[in-house]
């Protein structure tokens, strides 16, 4: 069967779903990759759409309905009446570095899990008193979290749900001297670091392909230096950038340099919702009132770097692992709104945003291009991509085959970085 986890009724089977007990079966078992693909969109579908959802796919795989030739029909890639075409307009200022990759919270799932599943044990472990469908809910967790505990108690015990989590899913592999029994007290950085490596040994790892991207300047709602790691191995001198958004600071590297002109060999990573470690951790937007604070103190005190304001409104820009109703897309989008300047993009800029087809919301097509509309201008080439980022980006770099990309890159550091230290 597709899953792993408790539960041989029917009903039990649906209700163990919703609470989030089972998992998609491993790889390498029996269970056929396509049917495993479909198992794991539907486990991850919020809480309050789960049941239901499940329940017709788990109906639709007993009466036959679902099959290999039913899900290879969904369609996948550009819906568009000319896909090539947009692949055309999209390929040369990709190759050119006239691109900015916005980079979300799904591309960490090979990593550790779905930010929403790290949400549903938090909730579980620290008793949290909502409803159901809030459970898996990060910024509304964090914030019941924030109300008994200290900014530092939360951020360490969210540190400590990945490190489990990421346990979880390659544990099996992992040095022995890394992890438990043998290393009482890993710590997430290195874990992470090793995990990314081992990923990117597989040619079509999103990072990978991202760091191949000759882009000087890329945006990530996401807490960790993965990007960073991918792009030295591509040898490429990334700049990590946080915003001192708390305390309505000007905009600093991370290690507290000024950083130079953003390039293809030397690209600027901004962490729009802050960094992982010790020096950067007061920037962290984690809960329902940081997302607001964030948002105002921000577009008040105008504290997004000129270098990343600019490249956002004058470059094609590729969304990438975003459901429209995730905090780190909602918030994003709205400071883009206010970004002076956002009106040239509808003239001349195309812009791309991959989508994860949630088992409920297949034919949202049109919904989601109306909603991106209002940033890009009802002008704007929005054209919407259906599928997984790893089948974006693996779709994206065959295409550019063939077509010339040239970056210039420097010797690589040796050494760990400081942000690795969390």
């Amino acid at each position: 069967r597709p899953f792993d986890g408790p539960g041989d009724g029917y009903e039990q089977l649906r209700v163990n779903v919703v609470f989030g007990r089972l998992r998609p079966a491993p790889v390498g078992s029996k269970v056929p990759s396509w049917l495993r693909k479909v198992v794991c969109r539907g486990l991850e579908t919020k809480a309050e759409d789960r049941y239901g959802s499940m329940q017709v796919l788990l109906d639709a795989l007993l009466e036959g309905e679902v099959t290999h030739e039913t899900y290879a029909r969904q369609g996948r890639g550009f819906v568009a009446d000319d896909p090539k075409e947009i692949w055309r307009r999209l390929l040369t200022p990709v190759a050119n570095g006239k691109v900015v990759p916005i980079i979300g919270p799904r591309l960490l799932e090979a990593a550790h899990g779905s930010t929403h599943d790290t949400a549903l044990h938090l909730a579980g472990s620290s008793h949290f008193p909502m409803p159901l469908h809030e459970w898996d809910d990060l910024p509304k967790v964090t914030a019941y979290l924030s109300v008994k505990e200290s900014r530092y108690n939360v951020i360490q015990a969210v540190q400590e749900q990945l490190l489990r989590d990421l346990l979880a899913q390659h544990g099996d592999w992992l040095p022995a001297k890394e992890i438990p029994p043998k290393n009482p007290k890993p710590k997430l950085g290195r874990l992470l670091a090793l995990v990314g490596d081992h990923l990117r040994e597989d040619e079509d790892d999103p990072y990978r392909i991202l760091a191949e991207i000759p882009a000087p300047v890329y945006v990530t709602t996401n807490f960790d230096p993965l990007l960073e790691r991918a792009l030295k191995a591509n040898e490429r001198m990334a700049q990590q950038v946080v915003t001192r958004w708390r305390h309505k600071r000007a905009p600093a590297a991370a290690k507290a340099e000024t950083f130079e002109e953003p390039s293809a060999r030397k690209p600027l990573v901004y962490h729009v919702f802050g960094a992982f470690g010790v020096r950067d951790e007061d920037c962290l937007v984690l809960t329902e009132d940081d997302y607001f604070d964030y948002l105002i103190n921000t577009v008040a005190a105008k504290l997004i770097p000129s270098a990343v304001e600019g490249a956002l409104v004058d470059n094609s820009l590729l969304f990438l692992g975003f459901r429209l109703t995730d905090w780190h897309f909602r918030v994003l989008f709205r400071l883009m709104m206010n970004l002076p300047g956002r009106e040239r993009l509808r003239h001349y800029r195309h812009v791309a945003v991959q989508l994860d087809p949630d088992m409920q919301a297949m034919a949202d097509i049109d919904g989601a291009k109306a909603y991106l509309a209002e940033y890009f201008g009802k002008e704007a080439n929005v054209d919407i991509f259906w599928g997984s980022s790893a089948e974006f980006l693996a779709s994206l770099r065959e295409e550019l085959r063939g077509v010339k990309v040239e970056m210039e890159v420097e010797e690589e550091e040796e050494g760990m970085e400081a942000e690795w230290n969390f």
